[in-house]
């Protein structure tokens, strides 16, 4: 006799989501196997919050509850509590991260933005879809001392970052005077 638990996790924005998949089969020896999928492949695995790896896995798990924790970066964990005891289905839905929007504007206008490392335009600039998290942020232009700015952006929210960059001129001329 051969009985099936079937967990399917569901997630996500149809072209973002991610797709978890669950199949519990009991097995004689008081084990039973489960195996974990996710699309995009390579999510973490926790089970009883202990790391069991990536996905694709599979493991042996005893009978009875168990918190089953499976994340990928860019979404929101799913936590979930699952019963080894016999025929379930259940649906849980990860949303993606929500990006964060920046703001960018600098005197003089028309700074090169360079965003972890990467040029991504000339001020005034409207970035859209940033993770969430820390960046730097570093402006440059022609003829006027570099600024680097270290940011935190919060999930789905913007943020303005308003930076005046001096002169080389101007700083020479400061420069003199203190001297």
């Amino acid at each position: 006799m051969r009985t099936l638990l079937r967990l399917l996790l569901f997630a996500g924005l149809a072209s973002t989501g991610v797709m978890i998949g669950l199949k519990v089969m009991p097995v004689d020896a008081g084990g039973e196997p489960l195996s974990v999928t996710s699309i995009p492949p390579g999510a973490s695995v926790f089970l009883n919050n202990e790391y069991q790896g990536c996905t694709p896995l599979r493991v042996e798990v005893t009978p009875g509850e168990h918190l089953l924790r499976v994340s990928a970066k860019g979404f929101q964990a799913v936590r979930e509590k699952i019963s080894v005891a016999g025929p379930a289905e259940r649906e849980v839905r990860l949303l993606e991260i929500p990006a964060a929007r920046l703001l960018v504007t600098a005197t003089p206008v028309g700074a090169t933005v360079v965003v972890d490392g990467r040029a991504r335009g000339r001020t005034p600039l409207a970035l859209a879809g940033i993770r969430p998290g820390q960046h730097t942020i570093e402006l440059t232009s022609t003829n006027y001392i570099s600024q680097t700015i270290t940011v935190d952006l919060a999930a789905d929210a913007e943020r303005k970052l308003e930076v005046k960059l001096v002169h080389r001129q101007v700083l020479a001329y400061r420069q003199r005077i203190k001297d």
